[in-house]
């Protein structure tokens, strides 16, 4: 029998960096019930990332950013 007691929490989360182009349109048209995180340009985007993910378990991890490949720019 399921456990009734656990919190339901988010289960997608959504981190977008501020140097993509329109980033807050972005940030606006996901889907409800996504939690978005803004990577603050001024700060480690992958300090970031650990400090929201740390102790929750997601369904779902997005992140949106500029890229090549074989490497991720964040912040």
């Amino acid at each position: 029998m399921p456990n009734l007691n656990i919190p339901i929490s988010v289960r997608s989360i959504a981190f977008i960096d501020t140097g993509v182009l329109d980033y807050q349109i972005l940030a606006d048209g996901v889907i409800p019930g996504t939690q978005v995180i803004i990577l603050d340009t001024h700060r480690n985007g992958l300090e970031q990332i650990a400090e929201a993910l740390r102790g929750r378990k997601f369904s779902e991890i997005h992140i949106i950013s500029h890229g090549t490949p074989g490497s991720l720019q964040l912040g």
